[in-house]
């Protein structure tokens, strides 16, 4: 695995490993954030002050809109880039740039009178990220990634994960050799039921969770007065996963975990087909054609921070 990476602590790379996640904190300025998320409420008409212009539901600022900040993780964030390199295997196994923005996702507070709900082993909200037919080594996704640009509480709205669930997703996915969609996970397969420990991604403004890419997860009522916002988001890998290195200390903490959660050390994996790597639709999971991705330079000249 090359390079050397400082930001994560042994432990809480083996935690990663056997867990599928890792709590960074102070990864950006409070400052930035609070003028960031006044400049994208003031696009969308929500006033902090005024819950009548609230959402009523998860509100998806980037896509209803538009974006005004876009940065590069590795000069914005460097702790957060240099704890993916870690897990990664390296900066070289990273299709970067990995670029970020300030489409916030915003869960405001139920209206009065309503009972937030808190995700547990029967929720229906349980899902993985991405719009792409699934396989075990898939390399579109690398980790999973939540930004807190709000102070978050754990019944505040916080995003909820299911590590537990881990296992018997990557065992799903060895079982479908063809590929499954985020939307067929979803539906054919209830894994928050075999869950226990939730675990709520909450902490101060500036924190980052990087999570397995399969983790399981989702979004919670909030009980707070207050407005929360997240950024979600994620790194590609330039190769799919690999779990049969021959030798051990080559394997990401990423391919270890993955080995850790089918309780295996080393895996002759057969990969798909490359017609089988494609893009699935958000709602249906039906097949899409694959875009061209733009170039790095092309990538580069979004950049505005």
């Amino acid at each position: 695995m090359g390079g050397s990476y400082s930001g994560l602590s042994a432990e809480e790379v083996e935690q990663f490993v056997t867990q599928g996640w890792v709590r960074l904190d102070d990864c950006f300025e409070r400052q930035v954030a609070e003028r960031w998320v006044a400049e994208a409420f003031a696009r969308a008409g929500i006033d902090p002050a005024q819950p009548s212009t609230w959402p009523r539901q998860l509100l998806f600022l980037g896509q209803q809109f538009g974006i005004k900040h876009v940065y590069d993780v590795a000069r914005f964030a460097p702790k957060v880039w240099d704890a993916c390199c870690r897990l990664l295997g390296g900066a070289e196994r990273i299709d970067g740039p990995w670029l970020q923005n300030d489409g916030f996702i915003v869960n405001a507070p139920d209206p009065a009178g309503a009972k937030a709900s808190l995700p547990d082993a029967e929720s229906n909200g349980w899902h993985v990220d991405g719009d792409f037919n699934h396989f075990l080594d898939s390399p579109e996704l690398g980790l999973l990634t939540v930004w807190l640009w709000s102070d978050v509480a754990a019944d505040g709205g916080a995003t909820y994960i299911a590590p537990e669930a881990l296992g018997p997703i990557a065992r799903a996915l060895l079982a479908h050799p063809e590929g499954l969609s985020a939307k067929a996970l979803r539906l054919d397969y209830r894994f928050g039921r075999e869950c226990r420990t939730f675990v709520p991604l909450c902490g101060p403004i500036g924190t980052v969770y990087l999570m397995h890419p399969l983790m399981l997860h989702s979004a919670s009522g909030n009980r707070s007065t207050k407005l929360r916002l997240i950024r979600n988001g994620a790194p590609s890998l330039r190769e799919p996963l690999r779990f049969d290195r021959s030798d051990p200390a080559a394997f990401s903490p990423l391919e270890r975990a993955t080995l850790h959660a089918l309780g295996v050390e080393r895996l002759d994996y057969q990969p798909p087909p490359p017609e089988r790597r494609h893009p699935t639709d958000h709602d249906t999971g039906a097949p899409k054609p694959k875009p061209e991705r733009p170039s790095r330079s092309k990538r580069l000249a979004q950049v505005t921070e």
